[in-house]
Order: C-alpha cells, then sequence, then structure tokens
C-alpha cells in the first residue's frame, strides 16, 4: 500500500499533502487544525485532492503571508480548518497583510481544480463565478502541446552567432507582446545532442502558438515560420476543429481580460499547460472577429471594466 492510499490521499503524493492528511487522521472529530503550507498547496494540480477534502470539512480562515522565509522564493499561507462538515452556506475568511475579507465555500468550488484563491475578493469572485456559468469552451484535449529544448549544457550549445551548422532559437523573453524579437540565441542543428526535445514535426508546424513559460502574465505569439524555442517558452497547437482561429486566439490570451482571469483563478509565476487548458473561451463571442476587440467581447458577455482594472457584470 502506497502512503497515499495509507492516509487517503488519493494523488496527491507530495509530502505537504501527506502531512496535510496525516494530520486529519489524528485530529478528533471537531477538533481545530492549522497549517502553515508553501503556496503550491493552494492552486497547483498536484493538490487538488487534498484541496478537495479541505472543502469538504470546515475551513475557518484562509490567510496570506507571503515570503517569510529567508532564502525562499515562495509565498506561505495558512489554513484553519474545523474537521466537522462543511454546511452548504458556510462561508471562509480571507486574510492578508492589508484585508480581511468574507467568501462563500461554493466560490472556491466552482473554481477549476478546487483552487483556493484567496487573493481574490468578493467582488472579483462572483465576477468568476458568473463567469465559469456562461457557455463555454476550453483547449483541454483539443490542442497538441510541445516542451521547449532542453539542451543539458547551455554554455556549451547556445551560440550567440550563426553559422550553416546552426539554427536560431528563442528564448521566452524574446516574446512582447505577441511579437518575435530578433534571434539571438543559435544551436546546432542535430537536435540528437539535447537533453529533451519535442517531436519535431511540432517545431515545424506550418501554424502554432509559442507562449512565454516562466511568468506571472500570459504572453503567446502565433508563429507561422517554424520557429523553434527553448525551454522558457513552450509550444500549442489547437486541433483544427477548435473554433477559434489561432492568431485570434493569441490576442485573445494576451488581453487584459484573460489575463485578469488567470491572475484571479491561478495566481502562479509559470505559466502552466493544466491552467491554460481551464482558461474559458466563450468562442460563439469571437465567431464574427477577424483581430480582437476586448470591448466588444466584454459587451457581449455583459461585462464593463472599471477603472481599477476590475470589471462589473451589467444588470
Amino acid at each position: 500500500m502506497s502512503l497515499g492510499e495509507k492516509y487517503g490521499a488519493g494523488s496527491s503524493i507530495d509530502t505537504c499533502a501527506l502531512f496535510f492528511f496525516a494530520c486529519l487522521k489524528c485530529l478528533n472529530n471537531d477538533g481545530t487544525l492549522g497549517l502553515l503550507l508553501p503556496e503550491a498547496f493552494f492552486n497547483i494540480a498536484a493538490f487538488e485532492d487534498a484541496r478537495k477534502k479541505a472543502l469538504s470539512l470546515s475551513i475557518i480562515r484562509l490567510i496570506e503571508y507571503g515570503r517569510v522565509f529567508n532564502g525562499l522564493l515562495t509565498k506561505a499561507q495558512g489554513i484553519v480548518i474545523e474537521k466537522k462538515s462543511a454546511e452548504k452556506t458556510s462561508v471562509i475568511e480571507c486574510c492578508n497583510a492589508e484585508i480581511a475579507f468574507i467568501r462563500d465555500k461554493k466560490s472556491f468550488e466552482s473554481n477549476p481544480k478546487s483552487i483556493l484563491n484567496l487573493n481574490c475578493d468578493e467582488h472579483d469572485s462572483e465576477i468568476l463565478s458568473y463567469l465559469f456559468s456562461l457557455p463555454h469552451v476550453t483547449l483541454e484535449e483539443q490542442a497538441d502541446w510541445g516542451l521547449g529544448i532542453v539542451t543539458g549544457n547551455n554554455k556549451k550549445f547556445i551560440r550567440n552567432k550563426n553559422d550553416d551548422n546552426c539554427i536560431p532559437v528563442f528564448r521566452g523573453s524574446d516574446l512582447i507582446e505577441g511579437i518575435f524579437r530578433k534571434p539571438s540565441n543559435f544551436i546546432p542543428k542535430d537536435l540528437s545532442l539535447y537533453q529533451q526535445v519535442a517531436p519535431v514535426t511540432l517545431y515545424l508546424a506550418k501554424k502554432k502558438l509559442i507562449y512565454k513559460f516562466i511568468s506571472s502574465k500570459l504572453s503567446f505569439a502565433y508563429d507561422d515560420q517554424q520557429r523553434y524555442v527553448l525551454n522558457s517558452a513552450n509550444i500549442v497547437i489547437p486541433h483544427d476543429t477548435f473554433p477559434v482561429p489561432m492568431k485570434l486566439m493569441a490576442q485573445l490570451l494576451n488581453s487584459d481580460f484573460m489575463n485578469w482571469i488567470f491572475n484571479r483563478v491561478f495566481c502562479t509565476h509559470k505559466v502552466l499547460r493544466k491552467d491554460i487548458e481551464r482558461l474559458p473561451i466563450y468562442s460563439q463571442k469571437l465567431e464574427n472577429m477577424v483581430e480582437f476587440d476586448e470591448e466588444a467581447y466584454l459587451d457581449s458577455l455583459s461585462l464593463v471594466k472599471i477603472k481599477d482594472g476590475t470589471y462589473r457584470i451589467k444588470r
């Protein structure tokens, strides 16, 4: 029997998840548990089973502590739980250094992967619940994905000048507002030299999207020049049956609106495939667009952008 099976952790086998389930197993009914955990526990897919378990109980409080440990870039967050079944109408107190507010438990349950996005206040959570309730499509199971090349030794292989034996490669930092910089990195053509390479057909696709991986912001670019990318950038190719043209998808994903959703739900410093796959895309609202028009898109969703960069539902 695996540790995950022993403690009822399901697919959550990270030590934080196992410790969470072990604590619950030791806790008496109606007892209270408080844990300080890495930010990943609250928003990464590997901890989804643990979050669902927490939401089945009575969560009293979620706390944002920020970067409290010297030498660690990871933020720390806290969760306080009572070991008793949650009521349908229960609320959760969310706290950070500046403010505390109350959110309905349902607003967390409706999030993709049951993410506990305590950075999102009650107003924003209302907008998100509204958006995810509307008919939409996602990229899940509707696209091919590829990782950028991992050379295994950048100093050895990456050059700043081109020659006949090299090909240009692009980093995530070469994507700026949907446009590629001129190539400044080159590697030998022989792809067998490298530690990790996606299927060559992905790099050589006639059309594809390339996106920055290490980023807290969505940054996509449309590529029709068969560009190769290093591992700070990745590839997604929506299937031919996907209802939104690829150029339009790049513009949509770069928009302030999609970045607002991404930040309020996932709030990570890496743009992960599983997060992109859960972004809501209202394809029926894009049918007549050649170039993305954010104002028209918002209007079709009965939303208005307000001065603080958030949104309001038109009543």
